[in-house]
């Protein structure tokens, strides 16, 4: 019977992933109040924060698609992505480098993190890191997440950020402008994989 449940859970997921995006809004469950929302969200806008990814910090600063990650400047810089207020369910998440120029004499890293409010690493979602200075630039690449499903929810009070973190001291003159696009959508399209 368990058997026969999670081929059934897996076909409903599969109908559900390849089903357009442009879907009739879903019921939020965990709202309580009827509320709905999209079944597919594209983050595209964030603030570029330095040098903790506190929620707080990002109060007066101007939204942009382009992270901004210069090495002389901090050893942390943070993109971060408003905060969710329903759980969420990171699907897929890429980025495209638009410009790289100087150097950096050590590893410069990029990964994709959920955070609290209080600037506290909740998991990361991203399965490694990525190197800044070797990846290609001018062609969006798939970040490839964790394998750990319960990696890739965004509970409410929580948001997502880029962590791009250099191995040393600040220096050097690189400067990198990466853009992302990050699909989450409602966790009750993937219940079936997911614990509550």
């Amino acid at each position: 019977m368990k058997r026969i449940l999670n081929v059934i859970s897996t076909a409903l997921l599969l109908v559900i992933l390849i089903a357009p995006t442009q879907a009739r809004a879903l019921t939020n469950p965990f709202a309580g109040d009827g509320t709905e929302v999209p079944p597919v969200q594209y983050l595209r806008m964030g603030i570029t924060i330095q040098p903790l990814p506190m929620y707080e910090n990002m109060a007066g600063r101007i939204a942009s698609v382009a992270a901004e990650l210069q090495s002389n400047k901090d050893k942390s810089v943070f993109f971060a992505f408003p905060a969710v207020s329903g759980r969420r369910f990171v699907k897929e998440a890429n980025f495209y480098i638009m410009t790289r120029t100087g150097s950096y004499s050590g590893n410069v890293t990029m990964k994709l993190e959920v955070y609290d409010f209080a600037g506290n690493l909740q998991h990361v979602v991203s399965a490694g890191s990525v190197n800044l200075q070797t990846a290609a630039p001018q062609t969006w690449t798939r970040l490839e997440l964790s394998s750990a499903i319960a990696d890739h929810l965004i509970e409410p009070g929580e948001f997502l950020a880029f962590q791009f973190a250099l191995d040393g001291a600040p220096g050097g003159n690189l400067d990198v402008r990466p853009v992302f696009e990050v699909t989450v959508g409602p966790i009750s399209i993937y219940l079936p994989l997911v614990k509550r």
